[in-house]
């Protein structure tokens, strides 16, 4: 007759990540751009330079979860910004600086003991998961600083 092992057929058991508290993470940026006011007071920004580029995304420090990309910031900077219209038809130097917050949510995080270190003490590995994660400004707790508006020269330049 053969022996069979008996063999636990169950999959194994895995711990389930556990979600982090919510977090803000806090970026400053420096802001440049060409400010157009027309004749009828509508005003928009273009010609951006300083930590606003085209095509570039900003990442939160602690975990790989996207903060904003380049449309965003500058979507943020336009909500951060007094209305310009007050200043006569033409073209003007914008400068200023951004204090942004951003809530970070549903970080995920699994350890995984792996055994105990020379001292008897357990060690864990641990890892992060960002899929899910998501973040999102707080106007509230963002502000605009040191914001100055000068003409610009018949060549372009302030």
């Amino acid at each position: 007759m053969n022996y069979v092992p008996d063999y636990n057929l169950d999959p194994p058991d895995y711990d389930e990540p556990e979600v982090l508290d919510d977090y803000t993470e806090y970026l400053d940026l420096e802001v440049s751009a060409v400010l157009t006011v027309d004749p009828d007071g509508d005003w928009v920004l273009g010609d951006f330079s300083g930590d606003i580029t085209h095509d570039q995304y900003w990442y939160a420090k602690e975990h790989e979860v996207i903060l904003a990309s380049t449309d965003d910031m500058i979507e943020h900077l336009y909500a951060l910004l007094p209305a310009l219209s007050h200043y006569p038809a033409g073209k003007y130097r914008l400068h200023a600086y951004l204090g942004l917050a951003f809530v970070i949510s549903d970080v995920k995080k699994l350890q995984t003991y792996i055994g105990k270190d020379e001292d008897g003490d357990p060690c864990f590995d641990t890892e992060y998961y960002t899929d899910d994660a998501a973040s999102e400004i707080d106007l509230t707790q963002s502000e605009l600083s040191r914001l100055s508006v000068t003409p610009l020269g018949g060549d372009g330049d302030a």
